[in-house]
């Protein structure tokens, strides 16, 4: 009886994040962040993985969002300010979180060598760019078409 149940929460339970991510192919990885950027949970800044203003406005750039994609989590004022405390809502380790966020921030201006040096860190999917496409540097102003070109590097992953 033991083993049924043990194998019973085994079927059920829910991947971690770390695990979701582990699980994800290199398009589902490039589609989560520009999905995380056409439809932004919180408000857009490049230049933090997560903060919060006076007004207690949440700022994140296109790892934050891609994170809040993956997981489904829409991050407070209170705990989107360093990885630890979002590794703790998002059901991650602090240190595969944080590999992740520098990982998809290399991805977000187009370094896929640094993204693939800390995806490999955590065992996630490389990346590569199989037509050399020209990958626009994505800042707080980027557009639908730089994303566009983003997806497009998405698909070509499933041409290899």
């Amino acid at each position: 009886m033991k083993e049924a149940i043990k194998k019973h929460k085994f079927i059920t339970m829910e991947q971690t994040f770390d695990e979701k991510v582990q699980a994800m192919s290199a398009k589902e990885i490039i589609m989560a962040m520009v999905e995380g950027l056409r439809n932004p949970v919180v408000k857009i800044n490049m230049s933090t993985f997560g903060e919060v203003d006076n007004n207690g406005i949440c700022y994140g750039c296109a790892a934050t969002n891609a994170i809040c994609k993956i997981s489904g989590v829409t991050f407070t004022a209170n705990n989107i300010v360093g990885a630890y405390s979002k590794s703790e809502v998002v059901g991650s380790g602090a240190s595969f979180l944080s590999y992740f966020e520098t990982a998809i921030d290399g991805l977000r201006m187009g370094y896929l060598n640094h993204y693939n040096e800390y995806a490999n860190e955590i065992n996630i999917a490389q990346i590569s760019n199989p037509n050399n496409i020209d990958l626009p540097k994505l800042e707080d102003d980027y557009t639908p078409e730089q994303l566009d070109i983003y997806v497009q590097l998405a698909n070509d992953q499933e041409k290899q």
